[in-house]
């Protein structure tokens, strides 16, 4: 071999080692906040302290610790209708998926967070003994997150995705005493 060669072979490795040193920082960095994330949620949980409209999400989490059978069922037909989806399709469709996201799914907001993990743990609690299809306890457990997490998200996201969210929940369960932002 060449010294060219040799010195491409070493300026090629180099540059591979520099970006894989820099993959393993964004990696740790975004490991470390992942972590800060879930203990900032779970102090959240503990505390519950869920923002000007905590009174209605406690209520939607009270709610949802009570469900049974017949209104589970409601709620999972309710939220398909909502979300306009197609009885063929497995997956929720895109535009459910956007509202959720800027409500609490993309991880923003950790209240937003704290607040749909308690509403479908409470609902997944009360809905565990009964005698329920999974994949309704799963949907109704869902409306019930989706609920409450649009209730903490209410002043910034759209009143069309806070209606859609939470207009299962609104059907079956009552109303939820927040109203959407006005829009100009």
């Amino acid at each position: 071999m060449t010294d060219d060669a040799l010195r491409q072979i070493s300026a090629d490795l180099l540059l591979t080692l520099v970006f894989g040193a820099a993959f393993l920082v964004l990696f740790a960095l975004h490991r470390w906040d992942l972590r800060r994330r879930r203990q900032r949620v779970a102090a959240i949980k503990a505390s519950g302290e869920l923002g000007p409209n905590g009174a209605a999400v406690a209520a939607v989490v009270e709610a949802a610790a009570r469900l049974d059978a017949a209104t589970a069922r409601d709620l999972a037909a309710g939220r398909r209708l909502a979300f306009e989806w197609d009885p063929r399709l497995e997956k929720v469709p895109k535009v459910a998926r956007a509202a959720r996201d800027r409500a609490f799914a993309s991880e923003r907001d950790d209240v937003a967070r704290a607040a749909a993990e308690m509403a479908r743990d409470a609902a997944a609690a009360a809905l565990a003994v009964v005698d329920v299809d999974p994949r309704v306890r799963l949907e109704a457990a869902e409306c019930a997150a989706e609920t409450a997490g649009a209730l903490v998200a209410v002043e910034r996201i759209p009143a069309a995705e806070f209606r859609m969210l939470t207009r299962a929940w609104r059907t079956v369960v009552g109303p939820l005493g927040v109203a959407p932002r006005r829009e100009a």
